[in-house]
């Protein structure tokens, strides 16, 4: 199919890139200092609210493949705008009575909206830099961006905390949707290579993650881990307020969670010569005893480090896993099975959050974070099987 293309310059398209990356992470992290607290301040049980996290996962995951074909085929600045409109939109139903309708079908429009942004933004900027040098410099300078656009939601949520938390909810909404229309307006449109079905790229895909026996491994790996990250996801938020301190201080807890993420793969890229297999074993290791610190700390400072403990070992363990990933599946397909990957977890992802929300809700704590604990030495168990590559220094795909 062709399409006419506007050309604009390099600079333009990085510049356009670096700040609709900076105003999309402050846009997704800013309500994510009190989403939990503040959907349980407007009535839902916490099962309830682990449903709604959970339900955004899943439609993430299970659009994740289809919204990625549609992007090639009408436009990644279509994709890229009606995301973070749907984004936006998802984000203002929780503020809408009755309050369990409206949140429910919101988490359905902005895990969709997720979707249509996961990938999008990146193709479209790859597709006016494709072969340029600057395309790896771009994508380091909007990573960093990234984390400094969630450092200042977080601060934004302090004050806007202090005031009414909805205020959080209603001013990451706007902005997607201010953003998702000046996007479409000012951008010029690109398009990927559609010549496939999407039967025939799920084929395709699912065939190369079934053979690859080395990426099935990982893969399920992986799959028990991020139990953690969504049982915590759900939990820490309803902990720290427990623990006798203010919903406001939830935004500073935010920063330093964030920050601790970010430093965790920023040093996954600085050990990134030294075997894999060990660093994700060691991140596994940290994941699971901060998880079982978390129930057991006993004032305000433990609990604190425990969570920035697994924040570090989330921020190394998804890092290490991506780079894993991509060594192990052909760049022909790398794309389409990381698509897939994420689809087939959406599943784990719904079942992780509602089933911490239950224990949370019954204030069984000890319960809800001691079984992703296990299921993360389970994953690091599997490590140990003959398939997973021993370092990075591995052939980039197992070919069958």
């Amino acid at each position: 199919m062709n399409h006419k293309t506007r050309i604009i310059t390099s600079q333009q398209a990085i510049s356009t890139y670096i700040a609709t990356s900076l105003l999309y992470s402050f846009g997704d992290k800013i309500h994510g200092s009190n989403f939990t607290i503040f959907l349980h301040s407007r009535g839902l049980s916490f099962t309830q609210v682990g449903i709604i996290i959970g339900l955004i996962g899943i439609m993430a995951a299970v659009t994740d493949f289809p919204t990625g074909i549609l992007a090639d085929k009408y436009g990644r600045k279509n994709a890229v705008s009606l995301g973070l409109f749907l984004y936006g939109f998802g984000l203002l139903t929780f503020l809408v009575y009755p309050i369990a309708f409206w949140s429910f079908l919101g988490a359905l429009f902005i895990g969709l909206g997720i979707s249509f942004c996961s990938g999008s933004l990146y193709a479209w900027i790859k597709g006016f830099l494709d072969q340029s040098a600057l395309l790896e410099k771009t994508i380091i300078l909007s990573e960093g961006l990234r984390w400094l656009g969630a450092t200042l939601a977080g601060l934004c949520a302090f004050y806007l905390l202090s005031i009414q938390g909805k205020y959080t909810f209603l001013i990451g909404g706007l902005l997607l949707i201010s953003t998702s229309i000046m996007f479409y307006i000012f951008v010029p449109e690109n398009y990927g290579d559609y010549t496939k079905g999407i039967g025939k790229f799920m084929k395709e895909s699912y065939q190369e993650i079934t053979t690859n026996k080395r990426l099935a491994m990982l893969f399920v790996s992986n799959l028990l881990a991020d139990v953690g990250l969504f049982t915590f996801i759900v939990g820490w938020q309803p902990l720290w307020v427990k623990a006798g301190n203010s919903h406001k201080s939830l935004a500073f807890v935010f920063i330093f969670l964030t920050l601790f993420a970010a430093f965790g793969s920023i040093t996954m890229t600085k050990l990134r010569k030294k075997s894999e297999k060990t660093i994700l074993l060691v991140a596994l290791g940290i994941q699971s005893t901060a998880l079982l610190m978390i129930p057991f700390s006993s004032n305000i400072y433990t609990l604190l480090m425990s969570f920035l403990v697994f924040e570090f070992a989330i921020g190394i363990r998804g890092t290490c896993i991506y780079n894993m990933y991509v060594k192990l599946i052909p760049s022909s397909k790398t794309a389409s099975c990381l698509s897939l990957l994420s689809t087939l977890s959406g599943g784990m992802r719904f079942i992780a959050a509602t089933t911490a929300g239950v224990f949370i809700e019954k204030a069984q704590f000890l319960v809800a974070f001691s079984i992703p604990a296990t299921l993360s030495v389970i994953g690091g168990i599997i490590l140990f099987w003959r398939y997973l590559p021993v370092n990075s220094q591995v052939s980039i795909a197992y070919e069958k």
